[in-house]
């Protein structure tokens, strides 16, 4: 014909992760963004002539490396006062957990003044690099952030869990959180950094949900 005919043909591409950052077509437009860019061609056949017509895309695949995590809801519950009234989201798996040895996700019940953890686990190929920011909301206020521009505060400690893969965030329980005799859910919201477990500055963010109750037995 005249060549002004088209045809579409759909052709899957799949990504290794753990690899990308090795390859050649690979490369980082920023801390938080790369690019992976390669050309395909198309053949076409006319009669007994083979390969008689090609045409040839180059494709670019952009890699946005940010992203966030919520964990929802975590519900608390105010215990009586009888001795003192001490009160105390590439997709990332979050939740709250017993502790650095044992990882495994627990019943999201908070009291008042209860240390608790967050269990911060990356996708596969991919490590924690930095807890960015957690924000602990109640009644879509903001009431506590343990960990705000990379930084902890006085109660908060942050250490590798899964051979250095994941994170677990120790914190409390703030009082704040108890100023009704029945106190809302706590709504766990943030974000990481996180980087190519074979690479040193490909990074990224994500998100992740959980659930967490209280428990109404004193610590």
């Amino acid at each position: 014909d005249d060549g002004t005919k088209s045809e579409h043909v759909l052709r899957n591409v799949k990504i290794n992760m753990t690899d990308v950052q090795k390859a050649n077509v690979y490369h980082n437009t920023s801390e938080t963004a790369g690019e992976l860019f390669f050309c395909v061609r198309a053949d076409m056949s006319v009669g007994d002539i083979d390969k008689a017509l090609f045409a040839e895309t180059m494709v670019t695949i952009v890699f946005d490396l940010t992203a966030d995590f919520a964990l929802l809801p975590v519900e608390i519950i105010r215990t009586s006062p009888t001795t003192q009234d001490a009160e105390a989201t590439f997709q990332i798996g979050a939740c709250i957990c017993e502790n650095s040895a044992n990882t495994s996700c627990i019943d999201s019940v908070l009291t008042q003044n209860a240390a608790y953890n967050i269990c911060l686990t990356a996708p596969t190929g991919m490590r924690i690099a930095n807890v960015s920011q957690i924000d602990i909301m109640q009644d879509d206020e903001t009431k506590h952030s343990p960990i705000a521009d990379s930084q902890n505060d006085i109660l908060t400690s942050v250490s590798n869990i899964n051979d250095g893969n994941g994170k677990i965030v120790s914190t409390r329980v703030l009082s704040s959180f108890f100023e009704s005799t029945e106190p809302s859910d706590l709504d766990i919201v943030g974000s990481v950094l996180l980087d190519f477990i074979s690479s040193s500055r490909h990074l990224e963010e994500n998100i992740f949900e959980t659930k967490r109750e209280e428990d109404d037995t004193p610590l």
